[in-house]
């Protein structure tokens, strides 16, 4: 189904919270058919290699931008993570984002792109838009709770999850 509300909804939004840290940290590739624990909290740029899978071991993590390529896992050591994005999240096809449920909450100032095939676990709030490229033999899993000015999804399957209330370490 592809349908667009048109209509404004009429609801207090949450926060947002901006990366102050968007020129500061390094960049970080991860090359093709690795498996890396990244144990910093503020990255400038990271992009991942095909069939790579990256753990976080930081609840606070400030990033510039991620990149994925195809068939990558990126998941989370704490029980309860906030990442803080200034540009974009590009996740390509076939890509697990967070598959053991762990409290994720992205707050990503300009879009979330998730391709074919992927599965992602988390809530998102985006100021500008969220952008979910399922295709009919390769669905695309969305599951949290999502916020932006614009949401559009393709083959997606929408999974509402709760699992999005505060943690210790979030805005800070």
């Amino acid at each position: 189904m592809d349908t667009e509300i048109e209509e404004e909804a009429s609801l207090t939004l949450p926060i947002f919270y901006s990366n102050p840290y968007c020129n500061s940290g390094n960049d970080v590739k991860v090359k093709d058919n690795k498996t890396v624990i990244l144990t910093d909290s503020i990255y400038k740029k990271i992009e991942i290699g095909k069939i790579s899978k990256v753990t976080f071991a930081s609840d606070v993590l400030y990033i510039k931008e991620l990149k994925t390529k195809y068939t990558d896992t990126i998941e989370f050591s704490s029980n309860c993570v906030a990442m803080y994005v200034c540009k974009k999240v590009d996740l390509k096809k076939d890509n697990i984002f967070n598959s053991n449920g762990k409290k994720v909450v992205m707050y990503v100032e300009e879009d979330l792109d998730v391709d074919k095939g992927s599965n992602f676990t988390g809530s998102v709030y985006s100021e500008k838009k969220i952008d979910s490229k399922g295709y009919k033999n390769a669905r695309t899993i969305m599951k949290g709770m999502f916020i932006a000015e614009h949401i559009h999804s393709k083959y997606t399957d929408w999974n509402w999850d709760t699992n999005c209330g505060s943690c210790a370490s979030f805005n800070t």
